[in-house]
C-alpha cells in the first residue's frame, strides 16, 4: 500500500509541472522500477503501472492542449480579424464638368458616380435598380427630377484580389439620397469625421448643362509605391437624358484629393437635346422673367399655348 500511496502521489506532483518527452522518458523508468518488498515490481505489474501512468499522461496532455490553443491557431484568428478590418477614411473634393452631346451642353440629364476606387484598390459601385423602383422600369420612363429623385440604387463596397472582385458590403439608397448622403452612417466601411454629406448624384434640376458636385470622397496623397493613387479616382461618371434610353460616360481628369477640384465632362454620343418648352419665353440667361410670363399669358388667352405649357412657364419663372 506503501508503494502506491508513493505513486499516486508521484502522479499528483506530475499533474502540477508541464509534460514534455525527458521528464516523461525519466519518470516512466523510474516507475516502472519501483521496490516491492525490497526487491523489483513483477514485469507483469510493471507493465500495468506504465499503461497506468501513459494513459493518464495522454489525458494531461490533451488537457493542456485544449486549454491553450496553438500558434497556428492564433495566425488563422487573425487573418480573420484582419479580413473585417476594411475603414477607409475619406475627407471631400469636388468635381464639376459639362454634360454634352460633344458639341451641344444637355440640360435635361442626371449624373452620378458609377464607380471610384480609392488608394488601397477599394471600389465603389452604384447602379441604379429599375426593379426595386416603383413605376419605373428602364431609363426610358424617367421624366423628371422628381423620379430621379425616387430611383433605387444598389450601393456596392469591393475589394479587389488580383482579378477578382468580393463584396465587403452592400446598402441601398435612392437618388435624393445620393445627392446628399452621409456615407458614414450608411456604410460600415467609411471613415469620413469631418463630413456630414457627400454629393454622388445632380439631377436637371441641380445643373444646366454644366453639374458640380461639391463634395465627393477624397483622399490626401501617400506616396508609398509607384503604382499608388495620389486620390480618389473616379473611373466612371454616367449621365442620362430624361425620357430617352441616351447613356453618356466620362471620368474624373485627376484623381480627387481633398479640397480640389476635377474636370469630368460626360459625353452622351449621339443624343438629341430636348428641345425646352420654355425657350421662347427665356431671356437671354435663358432665364424666365416678368417679361416671358406676360408674354406666356398672352400666348395662353389666344390659345397658342395649353395650360399645362402655361403652368411649365410659371414654374420657370418662380425658380429663375
Amino acid at each position: 500500500m506503501a508503494v502506491y500511496g508513493n505513486w499516486l502521489m508521484g502522479l499528483e506532483r506530475l499533474r502540477t509541472t508541464i509534460i514534455d518527452r525527458n521528464v516523461l522518458g525519466s519518470v516512466l523508468e523510474k516507475y516502472c522500477c519501483m521496490t516491492y518488498n525490497g526487491g523489483i515490481l513483477p514485469s507483469t505489474r510493471r507493465i500495468v503501472v506504465a499503461l497506468c501512468f501513459v494513459s493518464v499522461c495522454g489525458l494531461l496532455v490533451v488537457g493542456v492542449s485544449a486549454a491553450e490553443p496553438s500558434q497556428q491557431d492564433e495566425i488563422v484568428y487573425e487573418q480573420s480579424s484582419n479580413e473585417t478590418d476594411d475603414t477607409v477614411v475619406f475627407e471631400s473634393g469636388s468635381i464639376s464638368g459639362d454634360i454634352t452631346t460633344g458639341e451641344e451642353r444637355l440640360p435635361n440629364t442626371f449624373v452620378w458616380t458609377d464607380e471610384f476606387v480609392t488608394q488601397n484598390d477599394t471600389t465603389f459601385n452604384i447602379s441604379p435598380d429599375f426593379e426595386a423602383t416603383d413605376d419605373l422600369d428602364e431609363f426610358g420612363d424617367i421624366e423628371s427630377d422628381e423620379d430621379v429623385e425616387n430611383l433605387r440604387f444598389t450601393v456596392q463596397v469591393l475589394e479587389t484580389d488580383a482579378d477578382t472582385d468580393s463584396v465587403i458590403e452592400e446598402r441601398t439608397a435612392t437618388g435624393d439620397d445620393l445627392r446628399e448622403i452621409d456615407l458614414d452612417a450608411k456604410l460600415e466601411t467609411v471613415d469620413a469625421p469631418d463630413e456630414d454629406e457627400f454629393n454622388l448624384l445632380r439631377h436637371a434640376g441641380d445643373h444646366d448643362g454644366t453639374y458640380s458636385m461639391e463634395n465627393v470622397p477624397a483622399q490626401e496623397f501617400e506616396n508609398q509605391t509607384s503604382d499608388d493613387r495620389d486620390g480618389v479616382e473616379y473611373t466612371s461618371l454616367a449621365g442620362v437624358q430624361y425620357t430617352d434610353d441616351d447613356r453618356g460616360f466620362g471620368e474624373s481628369a485627376n484623381p480627387v484629393r481633398p479640397n480640389i477640384t476635377q474636370e469630368g465632362d460626360i459625353v452622351l454620343i449621339g443624343a438629341t437635346p430636348i428641345e425646352d418648352p420654355n425657350s421662347d419665353y427665356a431671356n437671354e440667361d435663358g432665364e424666365v422673367d416678368t417679361d416671358g410670363l406676360r408674354t406666356a399669358i398672352d400666348d395662353w388667352r389666344n390659345e397658342e399655348i395649353t395650360t399645362d405649357d402655361l403652368r411649365e412657364v410659371i414654374d420657370a419663372w418662380r425658380n429663375a
